[in-house]
């Protein structure tokens, strides 16, 4: 009986064994074993086969792109299931630059140069995120801007008490201007400006101390009061009580909470003995008071007040 064709690779032959001295070997035989042997080899194939059908060319070539099956790993290992189209994607790429259609690698201090996102396309938070709808133009009214200082063409952000420096406003639109938080806050050190048109401090507080006497000493004295700066215009109202007279004569001398620029004039009364006129002028950072005839008001019992106005050097 000749060797059968063999049906390899497409399918596996059925080969019979031989006995020796009982089956008669024949060169067809042979020839049918040869067959076996020619279609392994072409189905291997030889060393850097350029058959792509050979599993030498599947398992070696660059060119192959489906071996058609999956190798085991060894110790534990992940099979990588990416597809080439999406390996590809790492080639190109380059750590810390985004390239066009390429997968971004950060680089070495986790970083990526830019990344251009369309207006509307970037989504914070947890989940599916919330749309950042400002566009990269109003965004970047937030680069540079400092919290409590106010940057020309920048976004303002109150500082840490909720306060900015200085706001120079053009123009306002005509009509009625609300400040619906109902105040404006100056700073505690006055800015202070030389423009005519530039209102630079505002400030208000209470004041007392002791009162001296242009000659000798008073032995008990005291003086309170109050007084509202706007800009240089100082308003105050100040009462000098006199309970001990001492050596005290001529003027009474109180200290004003600003020096002033040039000579202002308070006016009052004493309110407790004679009812006088009183009068004040204030020369740098004193007021000098007297009653209205230039006469000393410095008596035990004396209740004197005065208010005005006076200019102060700054």
């Amino acid at each position: 009986m000749a060797w059968p064709v063999s049906a390899f690779p497409t399918g596996l032959d059925s080969i019979t064994d031989k006995t020796d001295s009982v089956d008669t070997v024949v060169a067809d035989d042979l020839n049918g074993a040869y067959d076996c042997i020619e279609h392994l080899e072409v189905k291997v194939g030889i060393d850097s086969s350029a058959v792509a059908t050979s599993l030498d060319y599947l398992l070696k070539n660059t060119s192959s792109s489906n071996p058609g099956h999956k190798h085991t790993l060894a110790d534990g290992a992940t099979d990588v299931t990416a597809s080439a189209a999406e390996l590809n994607l790492i080639d190109g790429s380059s750590a810390g630059t985004a390239v066009a259609s390429k997968a971004l690698v950060l680089g070495s201090d986790k970083n990526i140069d830019t990344i251009a996102i369309a207006d509307g396309g970037l989504k914070l938070g947890a989940g599916a995120g919330t749309a950042v709808t400002s566009t990269a133009a109003e965004l970047n009214l937030l680069d540079d801007a400092v919290a409590g200082t106010v940057v020309a063409s920048k976004a303002i952000i109150a500082g840490a008490s909720k306060e900015i420096d200085m706001l120079t406003i053009a123009a306002l639109t005509a009509g009625t201007q609300n400040l619906t938080g109902g105040q404006i806050t100056f700073p505690a050190t006055q800015a202070a400006s030389a423009g005519a048109n530039v209102l630079d401090d505002y400030e208000e507080a209470a004041i007392s101390g002791t009162p001296t006497a242009e000659i000798g000493t008073m032995s008990s004295a005291s003086f309170s009061g109050a007084y509202t700066k706007i800009g240089r215009a100082v308003f105050i109202c100040v009462t000098v009580t006199i309970t001990s007279v001492g050596t005290g004569s001529e003027a009474i001398l109180v200290a004003m909470p600003f020096a002033a620029a040039s000579v202002g004039v308070l006016a009052g009364r004493e309110n407790a003995i004679g009812g006088s006129m009183a009068q004040g002028y204030v020369t740098g950072s004193s007021c000098v008071i007297r009653d209205y005839k230039n006469s000393s008001l410095i008596q035990a019992g004396n209740v004197i007040s005065l208010s005005g106005v006076y200019f102060a050097a700054t």
